[in-house]
């Protein structure tokens, strides 16, 4: 990947492999995968990189903290993906950064999915 986002010789997209133990959930305001098994008040929303909510090790990532005792969420905050996205979000497995596709998500649209992804 050779774009504006990150440097020459960085990591290409990394294909999820782990078999998840959470779940998809419509809060309506954003999409979650959550993993609420663990009995803690505790909680932790993962934002994902620019590879989405379900590439590379994300969801790995928030199975890992959940064993570990917090209810764990990642959001899917880049949505409408780029040409198809990682499970409709974010940069396709083959795509390039664009920055004409991340400047449609600034703060005013991402703040109502934040703050509704982390009173969940």
């Amino acid at each position: 990947m050779t774009s504006a986002c990150c440097p020459v010789g960085s990591l290409p997209y990394l294909a999820a492999t782990h078999t998840a133990t959470g779940r998809v959930v419509d809060l309506g305001a954003v999409e979650l995968y959550a993993n609420t098994a663990a009995s803690s008040t505790n909680g932790i929303l993962i934002c994902p990189d620019v590879w989405g909510w379900n590439g590379g090790r994300v969801r790995a990532i928030a199975d890992g903290l959940s064993e570990q005792g917090y209810k764990v969420a990642v959001g899917k905050f880049l949505a409408p993906a780029l040409d198809g996205g990682t499970d409709g979000d974010a940069l396709p497995p083959d795509g390039d950064f664009s920055m004409d596709w991340i400047k449609q998500f600034p703060w005013e649209t991402q703040r109502p999915k934040v703050e509704a992804g982390a009173a969940a």
